[in-house]
């Protein structure tokens, strides 16, 4: 780990803490820390719907809209924005890093030519990181469809569900169900706050079209209720 601390590196880190490489270096720390997050169950995957907000959805921003259209006309949909936003970032910053790299004997340190070669070489590395996710994620947009149009159905009605997210409300969580394989993962929410949290059993009583997610209720009280009918 003290080879990493060597004088040696000090151009390299340079290099990644400034522009435009730092804001790929950026995005990259944060998806990161993202997948990190979703794997402890912390977030959703899909935190940002994009697809949703493409499609004029009201719940959303115009700005959401905007950028969904855009993911559109890229061909970066059809995947969960947080999926093609690493993929741009990861490649976006190998793109800057060695363009930086390469061409940074032959311009100069500062003053205005420096920023116009490295603002084209921000704007050179987004397109082209955005051309390359494009082809990286379009053979995995059949599989999300099909994971899509799977969570699209009323089938998992009445079905039990565990709690994977560290808690479930109203306004955030996941639920993972059993389907004969590796078990399926979907958006849930609650119409009240139970305290749900991460391992506790719940039942999927609706489906939620326009949003993609089940309303859940603690088991125990869906045996109650079912107990007074």
């Amino acid at each position: 780990m003290l080879i990493f601390l060597h004088e040696s590196f000090d151009p390299f880190y340079q290099t990644i803490s400034s522009f435009p490489t730092v804001v790929f270096s950026f995005l990259l720390l944060l998806s990161v820390l993202f997948w990190l997050a979703a794997i402890l169950g912390v977030v959703d995957i899909d935190i940002i719907d994009v697809s949703a907000a493409a499609q004029g959805d009201s719940l959303h921003t115009d700005g959401l809209t905007n950028l969904g259209g855009l993911l559109m006309k890229l061909r970066l949909d059809g995947v969960p924005f947080t999926v093609s936003l690493s993929i741009i970032a990861f490649f976006g910053w190998l793109i800057s890093y060695y363009s930086i790299y390469f061409t940074a004997p032959h311009m100069p340190d500062a003053g205005i030519i420096s920023f116009a070669w490295k603002l084209v070489i921000f704007l050179f590395a987004s397109y082209l990181s955005a051309l390359i996710t494009a082809a990286c994620i379009k053979p995995l947009k059949p599989f999300f469809k099909e994971i899509t149009k799977e969570h699209s159905t009323e089938n998992f009605i009445g079905r039990d569900a565990i709690v994977r997210t560290s808690t479930l409300n109203t306004k955030f969580g996941e639920v993972s169900v059993e389907d004969g394989g590796a078990g399926l993962i979907l958006k849930a929410r609650t119409d009240e706050d139970h305290g749900l949290s991460r391992g506790d059993k719940v039942v999927l009583f609706e489906y939620i079209e326009s949003e993609n997610i089940y309303k859940v209720l603690p088991k125990s009280v869906f045996e109650e209720m079912k107990s007074k009918l």
